[in-house]
């Protein structure tokens, strides 16, 4: 909400950013395919893969949800040489030994700078949705729930 009024207050486009999507373009590498993480906590991650392209890297496939094992079943299927970055240090230790062109690197976090120039090219490109459709992209439900209904009733305050 903070960024749709800041664009519609300035009159700019509003261009969403996905975290795996800005680790992955800081990190790009000339031949290595590139597979961000992003921690959901819980023991999940979120994983995608990218390959890379002259200037940067493109998403390869969806970003999943996944178990640590499930993900190293990724890497294990994927016959490419593999630059993992992002959180994978919450991964359980020793997880990636011994799968085939692994490496680790950064960033850990997305930063600024990678953001905007993740949004610059989609800009450039035209690929922005108009304000009111820009929503969070949550990969999973949370972890509590607000009885609107009950909370509206009785007010936020007891009388």
């Amino acid at each position: 909400a903070t960024a749709q009024a800041l664009a519609g207050a300035v009159g700019v486009p509003l261009v969403p950013v996905c975290s795996l999507d800005a680790v992955a373009f800081a990190a790009a590498t000339g031949h290595r395919r590139v597979w961000s993480v992003v921690d959901l906590r819980r023991g999940e991650v979120a994983v995608a893969p990218y390959r890379p392209v002259p200037g940067g890297v493109m998403r390869d496939g969806l970003a999943e949800l996944v178990t640590a094992d499930a993900f190293r079943g990724l890497l294990e299927s994927d016959p490419s040489q593999k630059l993992v970055v992002g959180d994978w240090g919450v991964l359980p230790e020793g997880m990636l030994l011994g799968i085939h062109g692994v490496r680790t690197g950064g960033p850990r976090h997305p930063a600024a700078d990678a953001v905007m120039e993740v949004a610059r090219g989609l800009a450039e490109r035209g690929a922005f949705p108009h304000p009111d459709e820009v929503r969070p992209f949550y990969m999973r439900e949370p972890d509590v729930r607000i009885n609107w209904t009950n909370f509206r009733q009785e007010g936020p305050w007891p009388s």
